[in-house]
């Protein structure tokens, strides 16, 4: 069961909510351009070789993407289901993938991923069902 009063203060919020968390989630950007540098300041482990780096590029722009539309998605409410949608299974996906990664040191390095994409999943969540 859910608070009414979180509810409220989530539709309420909801467009400072997807512009925040989608400059966050945007902010991924920065692993397209460096991806070694980046990955190591932010999870501790570099691409190992070409390919990492290649698929490490992919992501990071993918990832970029989600955001872009969730910003898009606080000024235009029409948008905000499917994206939403969207960004509740690339995010939750993403949770899961830490968590079943949490005995190694890749899933340690991104407990902060973990933490802010279960928390945006969540308030996703309850502006959709709430």
């Amino acid at each position: 069961m859910h608070s009414p009063v979180l509810v409220d203060a989530v539709q309420t919020n909801i467009e400072m909510i997807l512009y925040v968390t989608g400059a966050i989630t945007a902010g991924v950007a920065l692993v397209a351009v460096a991806p070694a540098a980046v990955l190591q300041m932010l999870v501790g482990v570099q691409p190992g070789d070409h390919v990492g780096i290649f698929f490490a590029r992919h992501w990071a722009i993918v990832v970029t993407i989600v955001g872009v539309l969730l910003m898009a998605a606080a000024s235009q409410a029409n948008l905000r289901e499917p994206i939403l949608i969207a960004a509740c299974v690339s995010k939750g996906a993403f949770v899961l993938m830490i968590l079943a990664n949490l005995s190694n040191g890749l899933g340690k390095g991104l407990v902060p991923a973990l933490l802010f994409d279960a928390v945006c999943v969540i308030l996703y969540l309850l502006y959709l069902f709430g």
